[in-house]
């Protein structure tokens, strides 16, 4: 079942600013209900925070951010969540640039939303462009190129993981 807050107002799609509208409100409008007060019943739209969009059903809340259209900067990485469970990157890669770091402590996915990147792992490459998801275990090490402009989403779990130089046991973030 999709949700969609349906209230009307516009927000930030972007943690640097930019006005645009979120994915509920365009499904919502595919369904004729912008403009119902409160969205769907038994739902309450919150926004606290810019670039992420938060629907209370009452039982929990859905967070959601539309990837593409986050001003993510390069070298200007965004955390988008982080708590003991997970730590969420929406990341800028320029075409022709790597990450940084070659490995992490936690285990990762990395998802292509835009452009078209090459992993090398163990003298072999793969390319992907959006759709295209890749895990890596803690502590492998891998090699990730953009073959052009890139727009990644990158998620570290548990966070942080064990011998990260945070020095906090992934229990106790």
């Amino acid at each position: 079942m999709s949700l969609a807050c349906g209230c009307g107002a516009r927000r930030s799609t972007s943690l640097g600013g930019g006005v645009g509208e979120p994915l509920g409100e365009r499904r919502a409008r595919a369904w004729g209900k912008v403009g119902h007060p409160g969205g769907l019943p038994g739902t309450a739209p919150v926004r606290d925070h810019p670039g992420r969009h938060r629907l209370r059903t009452g039982r929990s809340d859905l967070e959601s951010w539309d990837i593409s259209s986050l001003d993510v900067a390069p070298h200007r990485p965004q955390v988008l969540r982080s708590d003991r469970e997970a730590r969420v990157i929406a990341i800028h890669l320029p075409a022709g640039e790597e990450l940084q770091q070659h490995q992490t402590h936690e285990r990762a996915y990395l998802l292509v939303v835009g452009g078209q990147i090459e992993v090398e792992k163990d003298g072999t490459t793969e390319s992907g462009g959006p759709g295209y998801l890749v895990h890596f275990d803690p502590n492998e090490r891998r090699e990730v190129r953009a073959a052009s402009d890139a727009r990644l989403v990158l998620v570290l779990g548990p966070w942080p993981g064990e011998g990260h130089p945070s020095g906090r046991p992934a229990s106790a973030a």
